[in-house]
């Protein structure tokens, strides 16, 4: 019983924190797209044109992340299996356009700064391996010694 409490609430925390991480993303690329929106009537480059195109782009499905998530929590007993696997295969892929954002960002920070780009592309790229090494072995089985 204890290892299905474990699972169970190990899949919720990292439900929690996935919802939490697009709900960031979503914060800050409206901030993004208002700020450098404004930024853009006033100085037009189409470096801007194109990473403002790709943020938003991405909104739309990191909204749509919010509807299924919500849905599915409230619905999932009542959902078979096959539905909820197809539920979690539809976040996943908004999650993964979701953070296609970045891309958007980067490019904007380069047309703010070269430095700025470079140090926004570099902490993302060494914040996504640390994220990887971390998680891999997260998911690794633990012993329970007791």
């Amino acid at each position: 019983m204890a290892d299905s409490d474990t699972i169970t609430n190990s899949t919720v925390f990292s439900d929690e924190k996935r919802w939490n991480i697009m709900a960031a993303l979503l914060g800050t690329n409206t901030a993004l797209l208002l700020v450098q929106t404004l930024q853009q009537e006033t100085k037009p480059e189409i470096s801007r044109e194109i990473g403002l195109t790709i943020v938003a782009a991405t909104i739309p499905f990191q909204g749509l992340y919010f509807l299924l998530y919500t849905f599915l929590q409230e619905q999932y007993f009542r959902l078979d299996e096959n539905l909820r696997n197809r539920f979690v295969k539809a976040l996943t892929l908004c999650q993964g356009i979701g953070y296609m954002s970045l891309i958007g960002m980067t490019i904007m920070w380069f047309n703010t700064s070269i430095y700025m780009g470079s140090g926004f592309l570099f902490s993302t790229t060494i914040a996504i391996i640390f994220i990887k090494i971390v998680m891999k072995d997260a998911n690794k089985p633990q012993s329970s010694e007791t």
